[in-house]
């Protein structure tokens, strides 16, 4: 908590930012770890007085994902989005290091990966600064990325406890596909493109 006090009256605005990350460490305070973390790497620690003191949202999602503290200790690379490829480079590293058959893992890592890189929109947005238009594509990425990897684990769930699925059209056994349905943001690609003008 001194660390914390000191930090935060270097701020702004900080009552504010103070008032943040004391309901951060109430989030944390039975999980020693992430409060060894903090006094440990002060790069994490100033990382996270500024993106809470400019950000009541970053905050709040800090508290609801404290996992995140790690991505912290990079400032590179969290003020600096990837681009698509890179994002679905990164999501197809992680999952190629689980099990095939632990669906529950890989899907506790897309959770996380989608976590990790809203965090990384949301820091550089108040960091650098993004336009509306970065900040939509950056997310229809982030979601795009998702949801494609979502339909080959699926795909590969499917064929490892039933076999591939078959469809016999016109006499003749074929393959199905399956399908997303993309609706509100995504769907009507307000995340990846922006809006033209008239």
């Amino acid at each position: 908590m001194p660390l914390l006090v000191g930090a935060a009256g270097l701020t702004p605005e900080p009552q504010t930012t103070l008032a943040r990350l004391v309901a951060f460490v109430e989030a944390i305070g039975r999980r020693s770890v992430y409060l060894a973390l903090l006094v440990e790497n002060p790069l994490a620690l100033s990382q996270l007085v500024k993106l809470c003191s400019a950000s009541e949202w970053i905050a709040r999602y800090l508290n609801q994902h404290p996992i995140l503290l790690d991505e912290l200790m990079d400032a590179v690379s969290l003020y600096a989005p990837l681009t698509r490829e890179a994002l679905a480079a990164e999501l197809q590293s992680r999952l190629a290091r689980l099990p095939v058959d632990d669906l529950e893992a890989q899907m506790e890592a897309l959770r996380e990966f989608r976590n990790g890189h809203v965090l990384r929109v949301a820091a550089a947005d108040v960091g650098p600064g993004l336009t509306p238009d970065e900040i939509g594509r950056h997310l229809g990425h982030i979601a795009e990325v998702i949801v494609a990897q979502a339909l080959t684990l699926a795909h590969d769930d499917l064929v490892l406890k039933h076999g591939h699925p078959t469809l016999v059209q016109d006499g003749e056994s074929i393959s199905p596909g399956f399908a997303v349905i993309a609706y509100g943001k995504l769907g009507s690609l307000e995340l990846v493109t922006p809006p033209t003008s008239t």
